[in-house]
């Protein structure tokens, strides 16, 4: 299954697609399916043994929301069924009346968590937490910016659960 898709800690236009895979015992490979039109999901790459995600070079997480499943082709050829979709987030900003900057973002879907983490650099800073609001808030006004005075950049996490990406003597890492 898919785990989570992130930005790219390198690449941070394209998505990284990161799986859960227990072990590799008849698994050829699995392949990481994109929507193409509505519902409609054709194969973009594949993740073979040793790796754990895939990087989407033919992304661009700021200008659209991307939906990705993953399956299975086992050693016999045989495909699994997708797994259950995961859909990436798209950050916007506008300018408020006050010169102080705007954000609205879709939600994240495939794993479920608590809260959103809203961080902002300003000017060559670092980036840091300005703010933590509830999965279910897709909106945030940052009124101790003003973009007459410096320049910002946003950026919206989610914390989740570690993947599941190994079998070791019995025991899931």
């Amino acid at each position: 299954t898919v785990c989570y898709v992130s930005s790219d800690e390198i690449e941070i236009t394209n998505n990284r697609i990161f799986i859960n895979n227990l072990n590799w015992n008849n698994v050829e490979h699995y392949q990481v399916l994109r929507e193409t039109s509505a519902n409609v999901f054709d194969p973009i790459g594949i993740i073979t043994q040793g790796e754990s995600s895939f990087l989407d070079l033919t992304s661009n997480n700021t200008s659209q929301t991307y939906r990705y499943r993953v399956r299975t082709l086992d050693i016999c050829n045989n495909l699994s069924s997708s797994s259950p979709i995961h859909r990436t987030i798209l950050l916007q900003s506008s300018i408020s009346t006050n010169n102080s900057v705007n954000l609205l973002w879709n939600a994240y879907e495939g794993v479920n968590f608590g809260t959103y983490s809203i961080y902002r650099k300003v000017n060559d800073g670092d980036f840091e937490v300005i703010a933590t609001v509830p999965s279910n808030n897709f909106t945030y006004s940052d009124t101790q910016s003003n973009v007459l005075e410096n320049t910002y950049k946003y950026y919206v996490a989610t914390e989740v659960q570690a993947c599941i990406t190994g079998f070791n003597n019995g025991e899931i890492k």
